[in-house]
């Protein structure tokens, strides 16, 4: 039978995928790159708005016949997100709640660009390797690390200790916000954003898994 985790590893990346104050001394770059990054998604008074984030995509990865739907809530104020992946022949449900509970770790994409929104001033950023733009929480530790292009678009998406990074495609509009349209891990897993609403309150995630995925299905 074949593993699922290269699955897994997309979802990682997406619930890590699903954080800018300036307590470290950025150099002006720094600040121009993510101001410019924050801006093209949306613009700051939408992020502002935020607290939680759903994003719904269809999952490819080679060797299995069916895609998947994948779909995440991620909320901003706390390092917590849920994810589900579902199939004809799977329906799988996770919760990440700091980190214990039943996960979780910081590093959503969407959560990036929230704490750049509202000047989160436990954020620091600095100029990374290959001219990478890094994410820092104020005590040094990295979240992730964004590769721009020249349009000032993220190319690249990373977590600490990963080099390579998720490939994302060309952004497109969903609502007020602008994401990437889909992406693709190293490993080849290939995923297309279909849904995607950012929501004015946070989530109410439960402290354990509920009974059946259907149970907690926020909107």
């Amino acid at each position: 039978m074949r593993s699922h985790r290269p699955i897994w590893i997309l979802s990682c990346l997406l619930a890590l995928y699903a954080q800018a104050g300036w307590a470290y001394q950025a150099e002006p770059g720094d600040r121009a790159r993510a101001e410019r990054f924050l801006e093209l998604s949306g613009g700051r008074s939408v992020w502002q708005e935020g607290r939680s984030i759903r994003l719904l995509a269809v999952n490819h990865v080679e060797g299995i016949p069916l895609p998947f739907l994948f779909e995440i809530w991620i909320d901003f104020a706390q390092p917590r997100s849920m994810n589900r992946i579902l199939n004809q022949d799977m329906d799988r449900l996770r919760a990440y709640l700091g980190d214990s509970g039943w996960g979780m770790k910081e590093g959503a994409f969407a959560r990036n660009l929230w704490r750049l929104a509202i000047d989160d001033p436990s954020l620091e950023l600095r100029t990374g390797a290959n001219g990478r733009l890094e994410f820092h929480n104020i005590d040094g530790d990295m979240t992730a690390w964004f590769q721009f292009g020249e349009s000032g678009h993220a190319e690249r998406f990373g977590l600490p200790g990963d080099d390579i990074g998720l490939e994302l495609y060309a952004y497109a509009d969903f609502g007020s916000v602008r994401i990437p349209s889909g992406g693709r891990t190293p490993d080849g897993v290939r995923f297309e954003s279909i849904y995607v609403r950012l929501n004015p309150r946070a989530l109410d995630l439960p402290s354990a898994p509920p009974a059946a995925p259907d149970a907690f299905n926020p909107r």
